[in-house]
């Protein structure tokens, strides 16, 4: 991964998911970490639109960490 490529996120689907959110962190998850990367209508992201095209962030890590949450529960 380089900063500034596109990474592409891909998840599996369980239930009934209409809408998810996008998360990034930088260090692993620690508390308060999160950075919502998605756009979308209504600031959500379509969950049966995949894969979603992350542009990775210019942050020196090795500890990236992805969240993906339903964004209507």
């Amino acid at each position: 991964m380089y900063a500034e490529n596109p990474y592409n996120i891909t998840w599996t689907l369980l239930g009934e998911v209409t809408n998810i959110n996008l998360y990034y962190s930088a260090n692993g998850g620690v508390s308060g970490s999160w950075v919502k990367i998605n756009t979308g209508a209504n600031d959500r992201w379509d969950a049966t639109d995949q894969p979603y095209a992350w542009q990775i962030p210019d942050v020196i890590t090795d500890n990236f960490k992805i969240m993906i949450e339903d964004a209507d529960n």
